[in-house]
């Protein structure tokens, strides 16, 4: 199944508040996130044991033309270092890349980043 960038926004809140809040399990953290009504996803259709879910091709394009513009990286520590906020990580990145503006990143957990550019030049040059 390919979702939409736009279908996947929410989950910059909820890795945000899963780094701030360790002692919660990830039920309780997304628990509370959002209310999103099931009227808003596609119809599911079930193909042989399997449910489905039909995204349109606007949708899917709009998720590509997103996804070109993006990388997924994983910043890797020191054993024993401290383990780094991902707004002190752009703070960080943003002196490295001065020429780059616009930029964004996305925790998805474990170290992992995703890291979104206004266009695939900028993100070329990185």
């Amino acid at each position: 199944m390919i979702c939409p960038s736009n279908f996947m926004a929410p989950l910059a809140t909820v890795a945000l508040e899963l780094s701030q809040s360790a002692k919660k399990c990830f039920t309780q953290v997304v628990s509370h996130t959002c209310d999103i009504q099931l009227s808003q996803f596609p119809p599911r259709t079930f193909k042989s044991d399997s449910m489905s879910i039909k995204i349109s091709q606007g949708e899917y394009e709009s998720g590509i033309r997103e996804c070109k513009r993006s990388l997924h990286g994983r910043l890797t520590l020191q054993k024993g270092d401290p383990s780094i906020a991902t707004r002190h990580l752009h703070k960080k990145l943003s002196n490295l890349l001065e020429e780059i503006k616009n930029w964004k990143i996305i925790s998805l957990g474990k170290g992992f980043f995703e890291f979104k550019f206004i266009s695939v030049e900028d993100m070329r040059r990185v």
